[in-house]
């Protein structure tokens, strides 16, 4: 008899936390959301003429202000302009066989980083005639840099940056409505198990 009811209390004990925790992911989910550091959105000068690609940027910063960074671009004739952001206007410069693109990739679409590992979704462009996009990878922080060619003829650099930080903190919180889920269903346990052997118990 003792143990069929240890093995009910336990039950109940364990139903109620597994709901209140499950409870604390859907709240936890709710409130934090994955971790998803939202694109910033910066308008290049338009250049001189009708422009075909982007040939190369030059990076100059690796953090997510992309002022000081050089972008090359290519006309239908092959000819190659160069601006450096917010500091410069456009101008006609030779193309560097040499330039070295070892870190360009598509970065409008869906994309792998050079490491593997998934990046967060492309930045929210349509129309896109051509795109560069630059990673910058530290231990605890990534920067992604994605310059891109629209079909108006227009320029526009998405800056996306998040850290480990900020990460493993929401993972914590997340943690913490979860324990607490935990918790609150082991006391809503014990309380029904006590209201239960209240009941049980011969009246006087």
């Amino acid at each position: 008899m003792k143990s069929s009811t240890y093995l009910i209390n336990g039950l109940i004990i364990g139903f109620l936390a597994l709901l209140l925790s499950g409870v604390g992911v859907f709240v936890g989910n709710f409130t934090i959301g994955e971790y998803n550091p939202p694109w910033t959105h910066y308008s290049i000068l338009s250049p001189p003429k009708e422009i075909v690609g982007i040939a190369h940027v030059e990076t100059i910063s690796t953090l997510a202000d992309p002022t000081g960074d050089t972008i090359f671009v290519k006309d239908k004739n092959g000819e190659v302009y160069a601006s450096t952001l917010f500091q410069s206007k456009w101008s006609a410069v030779n193309p560097v066989p040499a330039w070295d693109n070892e870190n360009l990739y598509e970065c409008t679409g869906e994309w792998l980083a050079p490491s593997g590992s998934h990046m967060w979704d492309s930045p929210p462009v349509d129309n896109v005639i051509d795109s560069y996009g630059v990673l910058f990878e530290r231990p605890v922080s990534t920067i992604v840099q994605c310059y891109v060619l629209l079909d108006d003829g227009s320029l526009e650099v998405w800056v996306h940056s998040g850290n480990a930080m900020d990460m493993m903190a929401g993972i914590v919180m997340k943690t913490v409505y979860i324990m607490i889920g935990a918790i609150i269903g082991i006391i809503f346990g014990v309380m029904i198990i006590r209201f239960r052997k209240r009941a049980a118990s011969p009246t006087i």
